[in-house]
């Protein structure tokens, strides 16, 4: 049922909906708060009706699934002479995901000897035996890692994100969806200038590169009757922009 729906468990703890649920927590006002708690309620269900929680929990796994394969890609590498190399994740990188370099080769010590993969180095769903990891301090680590990650890719948002006086409603109002930008400096900006690796680079050019795409269909679609006003759009300056 949640595979289809989306509608499980995950939702009521990571759904973006749900943290609403910690500005009711700051208030002094029982009522408010009770108001409010059920106004969240109602969104969950809107969620659930509308599609929503489904393509969001399609998410959270397909970031998870890409995080861990990494960690296994570099755990296994030069254990089988099937396995390309690969390339290693920094420690600033670690750092962001909460894991150290020590906690890092104790968790690739543990996906080595218990992680069951293909001739490819591909995962196989349900094989990284969790429970025969003697070191259950790793599997913690491994857990805190890809939830810290999943947080990040998605832009789940969290009180540290925002200055507090912007998570009240009457701040809501006024910034409305710019606070999905302003979690982005912070998730996606931030983090990548930390990094400042090659993975970051490429993101970015990436990003700018399908923005322009997009903008480039879009506005083909919009002004394909006026050869004039669609070169101008199209021009090296707008594309820039």
């Amino acid at each position: 049922l949640e595979w289809l729906t989306g509608i499980g468990n995950d939702r009521l703890l990571h759904q973006m909906t749900g943290h609403q649920g910690m500005d009711a927590m700051m208030d002094n006002f029982p009522r408010w708060r009770k108001i409010r708690e059920l106004a969240v309620d109602a969104t969950r269900h809107v969620a659930d009706i509308g599609g929503f929680n489904l393509i969001d929990m399609s998410l959270r796994k397909s970031a998870a699934e890409l995080i861990l394969q990494r960690f296994v890609f570099e755990a296994m590498e030069g254990t089988d002479g099937s396995f390309f190399k690969v390339k290693r994740i920094g420690k600033v990188r670690l750092d962001q995901l909460g894991v150290t370099e020590e906690m890092f080769e104790r968790v690739k010590v543990m996906l080595r000897k218990h992680a069951q993969t293909e001739p490819n180095g591909k995962l196989q769903r349900k094989t990284l035996n969790f429970e025969a990891w003697e070191d259950q301090e790793a599997v913690a680590a491994l857990a805190v890692g890809i939830n810290k990650f999943v947080a990040r890719t998605i832009q789940e948002p969290f009180l540290g994100d925002l200055a507090p006086w912007m998570t009240k409603d009457l701040a809501r109002m006024f910034i409305q969806f710019r606070t999905f930008t302003l979690g982005a400096w912070n998730r996606q900006l931030a983090a990548g200038v930390q990094a400042n690796d090659t993975e970051m680079y490429m993101s970015w050019i990436g990003s700018m590169f399908f923005g322009g795409l997009s903008y480039a269909v879009q506005s083909s679609i919009r002004y394909g009757g006026d050869p004039e006003e669609l070169a101008e759009k199209l021009s090296m300056g707008e594309l820039a922009k």
